[in-house]
């Protein structure tokens, strides 16, 4: 068995700040409003998707064992921001340091990815406004959602060409206590 579609590993947010964001794109973007609110630390910048042609029960054990390795810990957002020459917006962590160390660890980690263009830059994409960049500086003059929410797990997902999105694994980071 193997991967089919481009397959990322993702730090999935949890209310309220899923939700503050989610609202955000429903109301600017459709489309990222049907997949998952998260933070990729593979797949996106940095690391490329996964290769495909690797067995998945391999790729989820490596990533099991590394999620009992990592603390769980909180996320707030700085301000709403872009990549450069774009209109894709998007919101920072205050503290990128855990998404990097997490995105160290899986260039390390022995699962194989294809390449990537873009240096790592964890980010919660909100709106991709190409099609509509006036929209932009409505979109920055809501400011960030003003809420955290407790990081607790790490999850692989396939995104088809239609944009649709399928969990393959999800693994719970270890407790703080």
């Amino acid at each position: 068995m193997k991967f089919e579609h481009n397959v990322y590993i993702v730090m999935d947010l949890s209310d309220p700040l899923a939700g503050a964001v989610m609202r955000l794109r429903e109301r600017f973007d459709a489309r990222l409003a049907g997949i998952p609110v998260e933070i990729g630390v593979a797949g996106s910048s940095g690391l490329g998707t996964l290769e495909n042609d690797q067995d998945p029960d391999h790729v989820f054990g490596i990533l099991n064992d590394l999620a009992r390795g990592i603390r769980r810990f909180e996320l707030s957002f700085q301000s709403l921001t872009s990549f450069p020459g774009t209109q894709w917006h998007y919101f920072e962590p205050m503290d990128p340091a855990p998404f990097v160390r997490i995105h160290d660890s899986l260039k390390k980690s022995g699962i194989v990815f294809k390449p990537s263009p873009y240096p790592y830059t964890p980010h919660c994409s909100v709106a991709d406004l190409k099609d509509r960049p006036e929209d932009a500086s409505v979109l920055k003059g809501l400011g960030d959602p003003g809420a955290s929410c407790v990081m607790d797990k790490i999850s692989v997902y396939s995104l088809r060409p239609d944009w649709s999105c399928g969990l393959l694994f999800q693994a719970l980071l270890r407790p703080n206590s």
